[in-house]
C-alpha cells in the first residue's frame, strides 16, 4: 500500500499548478521520406511549473537555458520526447524522456523539461 495516495499528489498539482496544453504532433512519411500526413492531438491539463535558473545543473551543463521550464505533471499524463507544452502562449518542446518519480513501485509525479521554441 502506498505511503501517500496518488490522489493527494494530484490534488496538490491541481491546487498549485497552472493550466497547460500538451500537444502531440504526428507525421506519416512516404517510402521516399516525404511527409504525407500530419495530425495534432491536444490535451488540456494542469502542471506545476518552475523556471530554470543559472544555478540548475542542466543550465550549467549547457543542455538547457534559463528561459526553459521544468514541468511536474500528474502520473497519468501522456507525455514523451517530441511532445510540446503550451503555457502562457509560449511553446516548449520535450526533447528527453520524462522522469517518473516513484515510491514503492508507484509513480507519483512526472517531471520533464521543456526547451523554449521560438
Amino acid at each position: 500500500m502506498p505511503i501517500v495516495g496518488i490522489t493527494v499528489v494530484s490534488k496538490e498539482i491541481d491546487r498549485f499548478g497552472s493550466t497547460i496544453t500538451i500537444l502531440k504532433k504526428t507525421k506519416v512519411y512516404s517510402d521516399y521520406g516525404d511527409v504525407t500526413e500530419t495530425s495534432n492531438t491536444t490535451a488540456s491539463t494542469v502542471a506545476v511549473i518552475n523556471a530554470l535558473s543559472s544555478s540548475d545543473k542542466e543550465v550549467q551543463e549547457g543542455t538547457y537555458q534559463t528561459q526553459d521550464k521544468r514541468f511536474f505533471l500528474k502520473p497519468d499524463e501522456d507525455i514523451g520526447p517530441g511532445y510540446y507544452i503550451v503555457h502562457n502562449n509560449l511553446t516548449y518542446k520535450i526533447e528527453e524522456n520524462p522522469q517518473k518519480h516513484e515510491l514503492q513501485d508507484t509513480v507519483y509525479v512526472i517531471e520533464c523539461i521543456g526547451k523554449r521554441v521560438y
